[in-house]
């Protein structure tokens, strides 16, 4: 499981509590707006966080989860092989003054030589609008300004958290209905996944990256290749050394119960489309 690559318990200093005060109102205003998107998104707990832009060491309020949330998102979202708390939009910070963006984890401090390139970038991008909380601003465009970011934090040179991050730009443009870009960037998420499993080094990950390719199959439209990789999958076990054997065996479960509900939405789907196309018969 590559959430706890993603996922790590860092300090983060608290937004003041507001105060009965005007100036308390105005906080606690501005704190709603920041979490309600998150609230309207899912269930999880999300609290209000203050942190230091590592670009130009600007105050950002941003959003973290109390807890480590649930795996999986709810439908649709699961039938992208999207997962908690990567996939959420709230994870996803971005400065309010310089416009930097990144994943929840990459907002830390960078090197004097990665802080230059990053500024960089920003400069040229121009300010955002300071104005909105950063989780109001389209989720899609996060994404794409994140991007550009991936040389200087090194990203580049991770395909696990690309194929993630693909199949994340996949599902969120989908949603936005910009339905080129999101098959460009599913086809993208599946190459990349594709060259994992050819990767002799993650032989114990091949059943979760199966279950990925399957998801990207399905949103490609290929369904009979997403069957027989899920029936691959099926037929294999999950081990990871980031995990002790509690956390392989929960991992396989999840894994069990997430490959039979991608099955049984393809093989509705299928029966659904034939259905559509047999001619009604004549009383």
């Amino acid at each position: 499981m590559r959430i706890p690559q993603y996922f790590r318990s860092h300090r983060s200093r608290r937004l003041p509590q507001p105060s009965t005060s005007q100036n308390g109102l105005g906080i606690t205003l501005f704190l709603l707006l920041l979490i309600l998107p998150g609230l309207l998104h899912a269930q999880e707990k999300w609290i209000a966080i203050e942190k230091i832009c590592p670009v130009d060491g600007a105050k950002c309020a941003l959003l973290e989860p109390a807890a480590p949330p649930a795996p999986v998102l709810s439908q649709p979202a699961r039938f992208d092989a999207l997962e908690e708390p990567f996939a959420h939009p709230n994870s996803w910070f971005q400065c309010r003054s310089c416009g930097f963006a990144c994943y929840m984890t990459d907002f830390k401090k960078m090197e004097p030589a990665q802080a230059k390139k990053a500024l960089a970038i920003a400069s040229a991008m121009g300010k955002p609008d300071e104005e909105r909380s950063y989780n109001m601003t389209k989720f899609s465009e996060r994404l794409e300004v994140a991007q550009l970011y991936f040389p200087v934090l090194g990203r580049t040179g991770q395909p696990a958290f690309l194929a993630d991050f693909y199949r994340l730009k996949g599902y969120v443009y989908e949603q936005d209905n910009q339905h080129d870009k999101a098959r460009e960037a599913r086809t993208q998420a599946r190459m990349i996944t594709a060259d994992l499993i050819k990767d002799g080094k993650n032989a114990g990950l091949l059943r979760e990256y199966l279950w990925e390719l399957a998801a990207l199959d399905y949103r490609l439209g290929d369904h009979k290749t997403a069957l027989e990789n899920l029936e691959r999958a099926a037929k294999l076990r999950y081990y990871s050394q980031m995990l002790n054997q509690q956390g392989n065996e929960q991992r396989n479960r999840e894994l069990t119960n997430l490959i039979a509900d991608l099955q049984q939405r393809i093989e509705s789907d299928d029966k659904k489309a034939a259905e559509q196309k047999t001619p009604a018969k004549n009383p």
